[in-house]
């Protein structure tokens, strides 16, 4: 069990010396593998429990779908009319704005 007391060992004498460019490449190296290794396992657990709320969601056993909101009021003719209507009104506007567009004068003048 020599290894784990010669790793510390060696980790010590790299911190006590980061000045010098090997150790300080060290180091790097070191805390690049340390955020890789971070975020690999928060990517993982994101990961995991995405699939654990979508297993959880599909194995209620339940066979219906439920609508949510209220039951709406029955469409009314009078009232669709009313709207296509109105529609119909605002792209005849929207064509006679396009054909003849008004004369708007310019604020930098």
């Amino acid at each position: 069990m020599k290894w784990p007391v010669h790793i510390l060992s060696r980790l010590r004498g790299t911190w006590n010396y980061r000045h010098e460019p090997e150790r300080f490449h060290t180091l790097a190296r070191i805390y690049w593998r340390f955020l890789i290794i971070v975020i690999a396992i928060l990517i993982s657990c994101v990961v995991g429990y995405g699939a654990l709320v979508i297993v959880e969601t599909f194995s209620t056993g339940e066979e219906t779908l439920h609508v949510s909101g209220g039951s709406g009021a029955a469409l009314n003719r009078v009232g669709l009319n009313t709207i296509i209507e109105a529609f119909s009104a605002r792209s005849a506007q929207y064509g006679h704005l396009k054909d003849n567009p008004p004369v708007i004068a310019d604020p930098s003048r």
